[in-house]
């Protein structure tokens, strides 16, 4: 795998030993199972508190602590087996292109070979003793001194086997190529910051992003009902003047109707006046006949 895919999957990798820790953690608190063991508390027998002694405490310190640790050492063992094999295949296959290539008698593949094999190693180292010592108990054997001096010797040493095993190739580096012991480590802190410095500018980037945006959002917002407002003034002017024009219209009916009514009122006082002479001539034409 790559460097890239194998940064996404570590933070969930993690999880796992969390998991197991604190699951056979709490497990062991509900069951009741710590008790004194002599320097420490751990799952041990409490026959004088029969509230907290449980007859199988052998079963669960060997389910909870060594079975685990040693499906994890056998797990390593076989990933750093395919791995030594798949660079010594990858190795013969360049046997064919380079002549020379054949004698730096496998390199690399003695390298990750040596490497495998301490960090291996050290898990075994580590925990050989203990599980002997813990297995001999869950039979009902009393084991002998030397196991119990080899217990409390190794079992401690898991951190500083991890270091030795952490510094072996920067020790051969040294002495192969004289690069200085503390470079791989301003590397990894420079690495380790630079990738810090990035993951916050990203952050810092998106989160000027998202504040850009709601300030977009908010001006048009605004800007929107400013013109609902001027929207709602101009109609109302169009409104007021749409009823001045009506207004005025009705003033101009009002004003024609008033004068068709003045000028019916003259043409009707025009047929009065013409009718009274109609008459007075009838009565004339009368006389004189």
């Amino acid at each position: 795998w790559k460097g890239t895919r194998v940064s996404k999957i570590e933070k969930y990798l993690h999880a796992l030993p969390i998991l197991a820790g604190f699951g056979t953690g709490f497990a062991a608190l509900g069951l009741k199972l710590y008790n004194n063991s002599g320097s420490t508390c751990w799952i041990a027998p409490a026959p004088n508190n029969p509230d907290r002694h449980n007859p199988n405490y052998g079963i669960y310190r060997l389910a909870f602590l060594y079975a685990d640790a040693w499906a994890i050492i056998i797990f390593l063992a076989i990933c750093m087996t395919i791995i030594y094999f798949h660079v010594l295949k990858q190795e013969k296959k360049l046997d064919k292109y380079s002549a020379s290539f054949s004698q730096k008698k496998r390199k690399q593949s003695k390298k990750i070979r040596n490497q495998a094999f301490l960090y291996v190693g050290c898990m075994y180292m580590t925990w050989i003793f203990g599980s002997a010592f813990r297995f001999m108990q869950f039979a009902g054997k009393t084991p002998p001194p030397y196991i119990i001096v080899l217990f409390v010797t190794f079992f401690p040493l898991q951190g500083f086997f991890n270091l030795v095993v952490y510094m072996f190739p920067r020790i051969l580096r040294y002495f192969e190529e004289g690069v200085p012991l503390t470079q791989s480590f301003k590397r990894t802190k420079s690495s380790f910051f630079t990738s810090l410095k990035n993951t916050v500018r990203k952050r810092r980037t998106q989160t000027q992003t998202q504040t850009q945006t709601q300030t977009q959002a908010l001006e048009t917002q605004v800007s929107c009902d400013e013109g609902n407002v001027e929207t709602g003034e101009n109609g109302e002017k169009g409104a007021a003047l749409e009823v001045d024009v009506d207004v005025g219209d009705k003033e101009e009916g009002e004003g024609t109707s008033g004068e068709n009514k003045i000028e019916e009122g003259d043409s009707s006082e025009d047929d009065e006046g013409d009718g009274e002479k109609d008459a007075i001539d009838e009565l004339e034409c009368i006389v004189e006949a």
